[in-house]
């Protein structure tokens, strides 16, 4: 092929049509699959995520294990189970991308824990207002049930040793059901409202379960009247904040990490219906 190329420049340059000469062409695309599949990079971001998290295993003075040395052990090796399965589940070649949506998803959601004890002091509400249907909802749309699964897990199994002891098996509860309620309404996304009535249930299982777990007390008088109804908005309207922040990055993290998805908001589906149906007119 390339004698046949030569030949053509040749006839098109005695026409005076070509200077003869190839243009030099480079693939704008060759960086940019090198590193998302760099090995190096990889294990800096398995690194990170290790580092990071043990960090906050490491700030929890109300640890299920008392001694720091002990729960870091125990969390560093957490995370090398995660990461092996990881790691197997994408036969030792999972893209960059992903890596940094699932551990950076996960680092996001287990840095709200201690963040949110730091503006409230009742331990009870901070298991309550945790945002469990952030990490999961945006792995589940970008990377699709398997990648919101796994990061579901992940969160539940490294946010053990940085919540409260006294409450451990209420997040581990909340964790799993509001990651799985999220998945499942995310399955099949179309339109932006679906992200909301995602989060609406999840923040309305959240609730059933903290009535469950009596971390809701029934009311008796009217001072508790006023708290289960500030413990109802926040458990609820923690999930519907998650949604509508979700909605509005999601185009951004599609860019950023070259994920194309399934959804088509509604009001592209409109404006491309209008296009549509001009065009036949014409």
């Amino acid at each position: 092929m390339g004698f046949i190329d030569a030949i053509k420049r040749w006839r098109l340059a005695q026409k005076g049509m070509s200077s003869g000469k190839k243009r030099r062409t480079h693939d704008r695309w060759s960086f940019t699959s090198s590193v998302d599949r760099s090995v190096g990079l990889r294990l800096s971001l398995y690194a990170i995520f290790i580092i990071f998290t043990s960090v906050l295993v490491y700030q929890n003075s109300d640890s299920l294990i008392a001694q720091p040395a002990y729960a870091i052990s125990l969390h560093i090796a957490v995370c090398l189970g995660l990461i092996s399965i990881f790691e197997i589940q994408h036969s030792h070649k999972p893209r960059n991308a992903r890596v940094v949506l699932i551990y950076g998803g996960m680092i996001v959601q287990l840095l709200m824990i201690p963040l949110l004890g730091i503006l409230v002091k009742q331990q009870s509400f901070l298991i309550l207002i945790l945002p469990y249907a952030l990490a999961p909802m945006v792995a589940s749309v970008l990377l699709g049930k398997q990648g919101g699964v796994f990061i579901t897990l992940g969160i539940t199994l490294c946010g053990m040793l940085i919540v409260p002891k006294l409450f451990l098996m209420h997040y581990v509860v909340m964790s799993i059901f509001s990651g799985v309620t999220v998945i499942m309404l995310t399955k099949h996304v179309r339109k932006r409202g679906s992200l909301l009535r995602a989060g609406f249930y999840a923040g309305l299982v959240t609730l059933l379960l903290a009535l469950m777990l009596n971390l809701i007390e029934m009311p008796g008088n009217r001072e508790v009247w006023q708290l289960l109804g500030i413990k109802a908005v926040g458990a609820v309207g923690i999930s519907l904040l998650v949604a509508m922040v979700v909605s509005g990055v999601l185009p951004m993290l599609e860019s950023i990490f070259g994920i194309t998805t399934d959804i088509s908001w509604l009001e592209l589906s409109d404006l491309n219906h209008k296009l549509l149906r001009r065009m036949q007119l014409e």
